[in-house]
C-alpha cells in the first residue's frame, strides 16, 4: 500500500511555521502534501516556503477536481475554500487530513476521511523522539500564544505530561 499519505490544512500549516516545527515534521515517517493554494496563498505570503526546503509534496489539481471543491463551496459557507482542496487531496488520495477546523472534521468524519490535527502531530513528533517533551511544550505555547484554537483541554494534558512550566497553563481557561 505504501506510506501513509497525510494533508495539511491551512491553520496546521501555519501552526507549524509559528511553532517553528516544519523541519521536525519533515522527519516523520510519512509522505506530506499541501494543497498549492493553501502554499501560495496562505503560506507564501509568511515568507515560508514548504517545496523548496522541505520535502513536503506539492499538490496540484485537475479541472475535475477544482469542479468538485466548487460544487462542494456552494453546499457549505463553514470551510474556507483552501480547506476543502485539502478535503478534496485526502477523499481522493485516501490520505489523511490534519486539520484544527471541526467543520473540516466533521466533513471527513461523515466521509470516513481519516483526520488528525495539530496534536496528534506534536503527539507523534514525541513519541517518535523527533523533539524533546520541553520543544514540543515551547513549540505548543508559542502556537497558543499567537492565536491557534486548539482544544484548551488537552493541550493542558500535554503541558503537564511533557512537564511543562505551570506558567505556559495556568492561566488557560478549559
Amino acid at each position: 500500500m505504501g506510506d501513509p499519505f497525510f494533508i495539511l490544512d491551512a491553520s496546521v500549516a501555519i501552526d507549524l511555521i509559528n511553532g517553528d516545527l516544519l523541519s521536525e515534521v519533515d522527519k516523520l515517517p510519512y509522505k506530506i502534501g499541501i494543497p498549492d493554494i493553501i502554499l501560495h496563498e496562505e503560506i507564501e505570503v509568511k515568507g515560508t516556503y514548504l517545496s523548496n526546503q522541505f520535502h513536503y509534496e506539492l499538490i496540484e489539481f485537475s479541472e475535475e477536481q477544482v469542479a468538485l471543491v466548487l460544487h462542494l463551496r456552494e453546499s457549505t459557507n463553514r470551510i474556507s475554500t483552501p480547506d476543502l482542496f485539502a478535503y478534496v487531496s485526502a477523499l481522493e488520495r485516501s490520505g489523511c487530513l490534519i486539520t484544527g477546523d471541526g467543520a473540516l472534521r466533521l466533513l471527513c468524519e461523515s466521509n470516513e476521511v481519516e483526520v488528525h490535527g495539530l496534536l496528534w502531530i506534536l503527539d507523534e513528533l514525541v513519541n517518535g523522539n523527533l523533539i524533546s517533551t520541553g520543544k514540543a511544550s515551547d513549540s505548543l505555547h508559542i502556537i497558543l500564544k499567537k492565536g491557534s484554537y486548539l482544544p484548551i483541554d488537552q493541550c493542558i494534558k500535554r503541558f503537564i505530561k511533557w512537564n511543562a512550566p505551570k506558567e505556559y497553563y495556568k492561566n488557560l481557561q478549559s
